[in-house]
């Protein structure tokens, strides 16, 4: 019933907002990853849910759409944690 594609893409929004969440210093910064990571794994497995529940013999748009939010938020949190890494090691390599 849980195939790769799934347990891949909520593998790497986990640890894309993991990554964000590890580089951000307020309670309350964490708690918005936590809730934006929580929203997007909830739409993509609703989405599932309700594809695997359907007898539909056509595509499943939103399905395809909720993957691609997903996949981009991903890359949005993971670039925003690099470059977090990068400006917070850069900042104590100067002082």
């Amino acid at each position: 019933m849980w195939d790769g594609m799934l347990i891949t893409t909520l593998a790497l929004l986990g640890a894309s907002f993991l990554a964000l969440g590890a580089c951000m210093a307020g309670r309350t910064a964490r708690t918005v990853v936590g809730i934006t990571f929580a929203a997007l794994a909830f739409l993509l497995l609703y989405g599932q849910y309700e594809d695997w529940s359907g007898e539909y013999e056509d595509a499943n748009i939103g399905l395809g759409l909720a993957y691609m939010l997903v996949w981009g938020a991903s890359a949005v949190a993971i670039v925003g944690a690099i470059i977090a890494w990068l400006l917070k090691g850069g900042s104590k390599r100067r002082g």
